[in-house]
Protein backbone atom coordinates (compact mmCIF):
# COMPACT_ATOMS: atom_id res chain seq x y z
CA UNK A 1 0.00 0.00 0.00
CA UNK A 2 1.42 3.06 -1.13
CA UNK A 3 0.39 6.76 -0.73
CA UNK A 4 0.48 8.78 -4.30
CA UNK A 5 -1.25 11.82 -3.63
CA UNK A 6 -0.83 14.76 -1.32
CA UNK A 7 2.67 14.12 -1.97
CA UNK A 8 4.41 16.10 0.48
CA UNK A 9 6.58 13.71 2.47
CA UNK A 10 5.69 15.35 5.63
CA UNK A 11 2.22 14.76 4.90
CA UNK A 12 2.99 11.07 5.08
CA UNK A 13 3.71 9.61 1.11
CA UNK A 14 6.79 8.38 2.26
CA UNK A 15 5.30 6.52 5.36
CA UNK A 16 4.85 2.69 5.78
CA UNK A 17 1.87 0.92 4.35
CA UNK A 18 0.30 0.77 7.68
CA UNK A 19 1.37 4.88 8.07
CA UNK A 20 0.15 5.71 4.76
CA UNK A 21 -3.61 3.48 5.76
CA UNK A 22 -3.58 5.29 8.88
CA UNK A 23 -2.77 8.86 7.24
CA UNK A 24 -5.63 7.86 4.33
CA UNK A 25 -8.34 7.62 7.22
CA UNK A 26 -7.04 10.69 9.63
CA UNK A 27 -9.51 13.38 9.60
CA UNK A 28 -10.92 15.58 12.28
CA UNK A 29 -14.58 14.15 12.95
CA UNK A 30 -17.32 16.57 14.68
CA UNK A 31 -20.09 15.36 16.35
CA UNK A 32 -22.51 18.20 17.07
CA UNK A 33 -26.57 17.33 16.28
CA UNK A 34 -25.99 14.16 14.99
CA UNK A 35 -23.76 11.23 13.96
CA UNK A 36 -20.63 11.84 11.76
CA UNK A 37 -21.08 9.40 9.20
CA UNK A 38 -18.43 7.80 6.88
CA UNK A 39 -19.04 5.29 3.55
CA UNK A 40 -17.19 2.93 2.23
CA UNK A 41 -17.80 1.46 -1.61
CA UNK A 42 -15.86 -0.42 -3.73
CA UNK A 43 -16.92 -0.33 -7.23
CA UNK A 44 -14.77 -1.71 -10.42
CA UNK A 45 -13.18 0.70 -12.94
CA UNK A 46 -16.89 1.10 -15.05
CA UNK A 47 -18.43 1.86 -12.44
CA UNK A 48 -19.96 -1.48 -11.02
CA UNK A 49 -20.80 -2.41 -7.19
CA UNK A 50 -20.40 -5.80 -7.75
CA UNK A 51 -19.13 -8.59 -9.54
CA UNK A 52 -21.17 -11.96 -9.62
CA UNK A 53 -23.17 -10.61 -6.91
CA UNK A 54 -20.77 -9.35 -4.84
CA UNK A 55 -18.59 -6.21 -3.91
CA UNK A 56 -15.65 -8.16 -2.03
CA UNK A 57 -14.60 -9.68 -5.11
CA UNK A 58 -14.04 -6.25 -7.05
CA UNK A 59 -11.11 -5.43 -5.53
CA UNK A 60 -7.68 -7.21 -4.46
CA UNK A 61 -6.13 -7.88 -0.76
CA UNK A 62 -5.51 -3.87 -0.55
CA UNK A 63 -9.43 -3.32 -0.57
CA UNK A 64 -9.29 -5.37 2.91
CA UNK A 65 -7.29 -3.37 4.85
CA UNK A 66 -8.43 -0.37 3.99
CA UNK A 67 -12.32 -2.17 4.97
CA UNK A 68 -10.95 -3.52 8.36
CA UNK A 69 -8.78 -0.19 9.49
CA UNK A 70 -12.14 1.66 8.84
CA UNK A 71 -13.95 -0.89 10.86
CA UNK A 72 -11.91 -0.06 13.63
CA UNK A 73 -12.84 4.01 13.79
CA UNK A 74 -17.04 4.10 14.06
CA UNK A 75 -19.11 3.34 16.95
CA UNK A 76 -21.82 1.48 13.89
CA UNK A 77 -21.71 -0.23 11.37
CA UNK A 78 -24.93 0.81 8.91
CA UNK A 79 -25.80 -1.41 6.37
CA UNK A 80 -28.66 -2.15 4.20
CA UNK A 81 -30.71 -5.62 4.70
CA UNK A 82 -30.00 -6.59 1.43
CA UNK A 83 -26.46 -5.85 1.79
CA UNK A 84 -26.45 -7.82 5.05
CA UNK A 85 -28.17 -11.01 3.78
CA UNK A 86 -25.73 -11.11 0.38
CA UNK A 87 -22.41 -11.02 2.22
CA UNK A 88 -23.67 -12.69 5.66
CA UNK A 89 -22.33 -10.07 7.48
CA UNK A 90 -21.08 -11.31 11.22
CA UNK A 91 -20.59 -9.36 14.02
CA UNK A 92 -18.12 -6.63 13.51
CA UNK A 93 -15.02 -7.24 15.44
CA UNK A 94 -14.08 -5.13 18.63
CA UNK A 95 -11.71 -2.15 18.25
CA UNK A 96 -8.52 -1.48 19.37
CA UNK A 97 -9.86 -0.02 22.37
CA UNK A 98 -11.88 -3.20 22.99
CA UNK A 99 -15.57 -2.02 21.97
CA UNK A 100 -17.67 -3.74 19.60
CA UNK A 101 -19.19 -1.58 17.15
CA UNK A 102 -23.06 -2.08 16.42
CA UNK A 103 -24.22 -3.17 13.80
CA UNK A 104 -27.10 -1.44 12.22
CA UNK A 105 -29.55 -3.14 9.82
CA UNK A 106 -31.70 -0.61 7.76
CA UNK A 107 -35.15 -2.75 6.63
CA UNK A 108 -38.72 -1.99 5.75
CA UNK A 109 -39.95 -5.14 4.83
CA UNK A 110 -38.06 -7.12 7.77
CA UNK A 111 -37.15 -9.87 5.61
CA UNK A 112 -34.02 -10.84 7.99
CA UNK A 113 -33.72 -14.62 8.95
CA UNK A 114 -33.37 -14.52 12.77
CA UNK A 115 -30.09 -17.49 11.82
CA UNK A 116 -28.11 -14.45 9.62
CA UNK A 117 -24.69 -14.95 11.57
CA UNK A 118 -24.41 -11.32 12.14
CA UNK A 119 -27.31 -12.05 15.13
CA UNK A 120 -25.10 -14.73 16.87
CA UNK A 121 -24.14 -12.09 19.83
CA UNK A 122 -24.81 -13.10 23.74
CA UNK A 123 -24.70 -9.76 25.20
CA UNK A 124 -27.97 -8.08 24.80
CA UNK A 125 -26.33 -4.56 24.74
CA UNK A 126 -23.86 -5.91 21.72
CA UNK A 127 -26.77 -7.35 19.42
CA UNK A 128 -27.80 -5.33 16.08
CA UNK A 129 -30.48 -2.32 15.63
CA UNK A 130 -32.64 -3.07 12.86
CA UNK A 131 -33.89 0.24 11.78
CA UNK A 132 -37.35 -0.38 10.32
CA UNK A 133 -40.30 2.36 9.44
CA UNK A 134 -43.99 2.83 11.07
CA UNK A 135 -45.31 0.69 7.87
CA UNK A 136 -43.25 -2.58 8.55
CA UNK A 137 -45.12 -5.66 9.86
CA UNK A 138 -45.38 -5.59 13.50
CA UNK A 139 -45.21 -9.48 13.76
CA UNK A 140 -42.01 -9.47 11.90
CA UNK A 141 -40.77 -6.71 14.73
CA UNK A 142 -41.44 -8.60 17.37
CA UNK A 143 -39.94 -11.84 15.76
CA UNK A 144 -36.51 -9.86 15.41
CA UNK A 145 -37.03 -8.41 18.87
CA UNK A 146 -35.46 -11.55 19.70
CA UNK A 147 -32.48 -11.48 18.39
CA UNK A 148 -32.28 -7.74 17.77
CA UNK A 149 -32.98 -3.92 19.31
CA UNK A 150 -35.91 -3.01 16.39
CA UNK A 151 -36.40 0.76 16.43
CA UNK A 152 -39.05 2.71 14.32
CA UNK A 153 -37.14 5.25 12.69
CA UNK A 154 -39.66 6.95 10.26
CA UNK A 155 -43.44 6.14 9.11
CA UNK A 156 -42.89 4.93 5.66
CA UNK A 157 -39.56 3.15 5.51
CA UNK A 158 -36.29 4.25 7.42
CA UNK A 159 -35.88 8.30 7.30
CA UNK A 160 -32.32 9.09 7.39
CA UNK A 161 -32.57 11.92 9.68
CA UNK A 162 -34.81 10.04 11.86
CA UNK A 163 -32.17 6.88 11.68
CA UNK A 164 -29.24 9.04 12.84
CA UNK A 165 -31.27 10.93 15.75
CA UNK A 166 -32.34 7.11 17.18
CA UNK A 167 -28.36 6.06 16.84
CA UNK A 168 -27.48 9.64 18.72
CA UNK A 169 -29.59 8.59 21.76
CA UNK A 170 -27.53 5.70 21.87
CA UNK A 171 -24.48 7.57 22.84
CA UNK A 172 -23.15 6.71 18.67
CA UNK A 173 -20.84 9.05 17.41
CA UNK A 174 -19.42 7.91 14.31
CA UNK A 175 -21.56 6.01 11.94
CA UNK A 176 -19.96 3.71 9.13
CA UNK A 177 -22.40 3.06 6.38
CA UNK A 178 -21.11 0.22 3.63
CA UNK A 179 -24.24 0.15 1.68
CA UNK A 180 -26.00 -0.84 -0.47
CA UNK A 181 -26.23 1.89 -3.34
CA UNK A 182 -29.77 2.93 -2.18
CA UNK A 183 -29.10 3.45 1.35
CA UNK A 184 -26.27 5.42 0.66
CA UNK A 185 -27.66 7.29 -2.27
CA UNK A 186 -30.52 8.15 0.21
CA UNK A 187 -27.49 9.46 3.25
CA UNK A 188 -25.99 11.35 0.19
CA UNK A 189 -29.05 12.74 -0.69
CA UNK A 190 -29.78 14.58 2.63
CA UNK A 191 -25.99 15.82 2.83
CA UNK A 192 -25.56 13.24 5.63
CA UNK A 193 -22.24 12.21 4.08
CA UNK A 194 -19.03 13.64 5.78
CA UNK A 195 -16.66 11.16 4.56
CA UNK A 196 -16.37 8.90 1.34
CA UNK A 197 -13.68 6.09 1.37
CA UNK A 198 -13.90 4.49 -2.43
CA UNK A 199 -11.75 1.82 -3.63
CA UNK A 200 -11.90 1.38 -7.63
CA UNK A 201 -10.80 -1.85 -8.76
CA UNK A 202 -8.62 -2.74 -12.01
CA UNK A 203 -11.47 -5.09 -13.48
CA UNK A 204 -14.31 -4.16 -15.93
CA UNK A 205 -17.50 -5.63 -14.98
CA UNK A 206 -19.84 -4.60 -17.92
CA UNK A 207 -23.32 -6.41 -17.60
CA UNK A 208 -26.08 -4.89 -15.10
CA UNK A 209 -24.86 -4.52 -12.50
CA UNK A 210 -25.91 -1.31 -10.08
CA UNK A 211 -23.46 1.73 -9.31
CA UNK A 212 -22.75 2.40 -6.23
CA UNK A 213 -25.41 4.59 -5.06
CA UNK A 214 -28.59 4.68 -6.45
CA UNK A 215 -31.97 7.16 -6.67
CA UNK A 216 -35.01 7.18 -8.85
CA UNK A 217 -34.26 10.98 -9.16
CA UNK A 218 -30.90 12.91 -9.58
CA UNK A 219 -28.98 14.46 -6.78
CA UNK A 220 -25.73 16.27 -6.51
CA UNK A 221 -23.52 16.69 -3.81
CA UNK A 222 -19.99 18.10 -3.99
CA UNK A 223 -17.09 16.26 -2.05
CA UNK A 224 -13.10 17.22 -1.88
CA UNK A 225 -10.44 14.34 -2.83
CA UNK A 226 -8.47 14.18 0.68
CA UNK A 227 -5.80 11.38 -0.41
CA UNK A 228 -4.94 8.36 -3.06
CA UNK A 229 -3.19 5.39 -1.89
CA UNK A 230 -2.64 2.13 -4.12
CA UNK A 231 -2.38 -0.75 -4.38
CA UNK A 232 -0.81 -3.03 -7.30
CA UNK A 233 -3.54 -1.51 -9.75
CA UNK A 234 -6.02 -0.86 -7.43
CA UNK A 235 -7.12 2.80 -6.16
CA UNK A 236 -8.44 3.81 -2.89
CA UNK A 237 -9.64 7.72 -2.94
CA UNK A 238 -10.20 9.30 0.31
CA UNK A 239 -13.31 12.55 -0.09
CA UNK A 240 -14.67 14.89 2.00
CA UNK A 241 -17.61 16.44 1.48
CA UNK A 242 -17.64 19.86 0.87
CA UNK A 243 -20.19 21.93 3.69
CA UNK A 244 -21.93 25.35 2.53
CA UNK A 245 -21.06 28.15 5.58
CA UNK A 246 -22.08 31.33 6.70
CA UNK A 247 -20.98 34.49 6.81
CA UNK A 248 -18.96 33.42 10.16
CA UNK A 249 -17.45 30.51 8.35
CA UNK A 250 -19.80 27.97 10.58
CA UNK A 251 -20.71 25.01 8.42
CA UNK A 252 -24.70 25.45 8.29
CA UNK A 253 -25.09 21.43 7.32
Amino acid sequence: MQRIWPTDPSDGANDSPGDAVANHLRADRVVNDRPWVMANMVASIDGAATRAGRSGSLAGPGDRVIFHALREVPDAILAGAATVRTERYRPPKPRPDGVRPRLVIVSGTLHLPADLPCFEVEDPAERPIVLTGADSPVEERERLGDVAEVLVAGDLGVEPRAALAALADRQIGVVLCEGGPRLLGQFVAKGLVDEWYLTIGAVAVLGTSSRITHLDTDVEAQFRLRSVLHDGDDLFLAYAAVRPTNSAGIRTS
